[in-house]
């Protein structure tokens, strides 16, 4: 693993989009952690020390929501929310509980380096 490379957690129980996600994360050149759970991605977040957190809503054990609250008590770290859920309501909650990170249904690889230029 080079230090130098960025450092990306993904946090997301579906293991399909997880691994699909991962070779793609690798192939663009990014270090990549995954958490099945919102309490192993609270653990990673302190030991891995991550540059940007792709954060899944709904998770076992801890809710992204949750997650991304802890997350905030701690630090600034990018974070760009994965969710499946469009609606209004959803979003603006999201919004208003977690400081205002990106929020998303789909992921790209541009996405991912936009959110690392934010730091």
């Amino acid at each position: 693993m080079n230090q130098n490379l960025p450092k990306v957690l993904v946090v997301e129980d579906e293991k399909s989009f997880v691994e699909a996600l991962k070779v793609g994360l690798d192939r663009e050149g990014f270090d990549v952690k995954v958490a099945e759970d919102g309490l192993m991605a609270l653990e990673l977040f302190r030991t891995f020390k991550p540059d940007l957190i792709l954060l899944d809503v709904m998770l076992p054990k801890i809710s992204g929501l949750d997650v991304c609250k802890e997350i905030r008590t701690e630090s600034k770290v990018p974070i760009i929310m994965v969710t499946a859920k469009g609606e209004e309501i959803d979003t603006v909650r999201i919004s208003l509980q977690t400081s205002n990170p990106e929020i998303f249904g789909s992921i790209t690889s541009r996405r991912i380096k936009s959110g690392l230029n934010v730091r």
